[in-house]
């Protein structure tokens, strides 16, 4: 039985697939229960990355719960199979990857939460498939917003290898030195320490740098948005960047959703920031102070 990661990695058959892949020049990125292998230097539009998920692991933080992709325009997921001990190649399984899926009209995450949970008997509008290795390639995330929120499931006791194939939305590179422009040296310097621990940690964040996420949530919240908006555009690299400025602004918005409705308002009307995460945190912070005023239950 395989045990870790590294035994999967040393396998022929895996090396040959990441050298083709990836490259010799190449990071691991660990998940909860899976890994990623990407190119160090990848390109901005074309990305290839094997995912490699463990005996009944999942690319989300937890079963229950779908990442959202706002970065892709486009992706696949190829489902290459297990690897075994003794084994020299893909061993071919049926029905190894469970994929739970969503459109992207009208769903939302609860506040707070960058993260759709669902649960597969109750939750409306959830897409769920088996596929099974050596199928050809299948789309997780689609133009017309399918896929944005999703979960790729092990359903299996084996590691299992998938090939992901993703076409990046066109965006900008992030750009803070304007925002730091009208704030004291305090200011600057902790949003730039959370802007590095985002690229360095992605969403663990909230886990290696608590005493970091305070300080950000101590500022003047008017003052510190527009950098925070900035953060959207951080690249995906597999660790979710651009959904840890997403949590930092909803975070605010607990304690002053009316400045930060007014400050998304405006950047929505100038595309200061990517639109579908403006539009998302818009709806997530209005159905909140829905609920709490008992409009909605």
């Amino acid at each position: 039985m395989i045990k870790d990661i590294n035994e999967i990695l040393s396998k022929n058959v895996v090396r040959a697939l990441v050298q083709r892949i990836c490259g010799n020049d190449i990071d691991i990125i660990k998940r909860q229960t899976c890994f990623v292998v990407r190119k160090k230097h990848e390109d901005e539009r074309q990305v290839q990355r094997i995912i490699i998920l463990a005996p009944k692991g999942y690319t989300a933080n937890t079963p229950n719960q779908m990442n959202s992709h706002d970065e892709a325009e486009y992706a696949t997921i190829e489902v290459k199979g297990a690897i075994r001990a003794e084994g020299k190649s893909f061993s071919i399984l049926k029905n190894c990857l469970f994929v739970a899926s969503s459109y992207e009209k009208g769903k939302t995450s609860s506040l707070n939460k960058p993260y759709m949970e669902y649960d597969l008997e109750t939750t409306f509008g959830i897409s769920k498939e088996f596929y099974s290795a050596g199928e050809p390639p299948f789309a997780v995330v689609k133009s017309d917003g399918f896929g944005f929120y999703h979960n790729l499931v092990n359903s299996t006791d084996e590691w299992l290898v998938l090939v992901l194939n993703k076409k990046m939305r066109p965006q900008k590179s992030v750009d803070l030195v304007p925002h730091f422009a009208d704030l004291s040296e305090k200011e600057a310097d902790v949003l730039g320490r959370l802007y590095e621990a985002v690229v360095e940690y992605g969403d663990e964040v909230f886990k290696r740098a608590e005493s970091l996420v305070d300080e950000v949530c101590q500022l003047q919240t008017e003052r510190i948005l527009p950098a925070l908006g900035e953060m959207l555009y951080t690249f995906d690299t597999g660790k979710h960047e651009a959904c840890t400025a997403f949590a930092m602004i909803l975070k605010l918005s607990k304690t002053e959703p009316e400045k930060v409705i007014a400050y998304l308002n405006g950047a929505l009307e100038s595309k200061a920031i990517p639109v579908y995460y403006t539009r998302q945190l818009l709806q997530k912070i209005e159905r909140d102070k829905q609920k709490a005023t008992g409009i909605i239950a």
